[in-house]
């Protein structure tokens, strides 16, 4: 007789601020269940740091606990792939650590220049995606000048589109994407 295991499932939990105050140690109790946190609640919980009560204690406890995460396991929760693209793939460095970014900032070398066909930087995905290499891949951030063949069919994972304010000419990219324009001040590094 066969024994029947239960189906374990996933489950997507939305923190609020009181959960965080009154527990800073709460997402240890999700185990390998999807947290969200958003922003709103960031904020409001900057207003809570300052003071004496457990709560304060707790708002800066959780935010102590989210500057360990991004400091010390960003590169190992995330999976970067830098494709440098104009009418074919040139390059598709795949980043695993800080100092691998800040060794391929250092040496950034572009390739392109004109002939912009934005299908095979999506195809390169899509080959990704089918041989595993990403695991909930959650978008594609394409930095461009926005001239060029856009896919017609929407990607199963979110698309930004990037262009740079000093070079920026209004160009319509496709409806299922953002479009974002940054000005080089967007990229200045934050005092902590």
């Amino acid at each position: 007789m066969a024994v029947k295991q239960k189906k374990s499932t996933k489950k997507n939990f939305v923190l609020d601020t009181n959960v965080i105050l009154h527990d800073y140690e709460c997402l240890e109790k999700f185990e390998e269940n999807d947290i969200y946190i958003p922003i709103t609640v960031l904020e409001e919980l900057d207003k809570f740091k300052k003071g004496s009560e457990q709560i304060n204690h707790n708002a800066r406890a959780f935010a102590r606990f989210l500057d360990s995460l991004e400091s010390e396991s960003f590169f190992t929760k995330i999976n970067v792939h830098i494709i440098q693209c104009d009418e074919k793939v040139h390059t598709d460095k795949k980043i695993t650590s800080q100092k691998e970014m800040k060794d391929y900032m250092e040496h950034l070398e572009l390739y392109g220049d004109g002939g912009t066909d934005f299908r095979p930087a999506f195809e390169w995905v899509d080959k990704l995606l089918e041989q595993h290499e990403f695991h909930n891949l959650k978008g594609m951030i394409y930095f461009t000048d926005g001239f060029g063949i856009y896919p017609k069919k929407m990607p199963s994972y979110k698309t930004a589109f990037v262009f740079m304010q000093d070079n920026y000419r209004d160009v319509d990219v496709p409806v299922w994407a953002m479009k974002l324009i940054l000005d080089e001040d967007d990229f200045e590094k934050p005092d902590r």
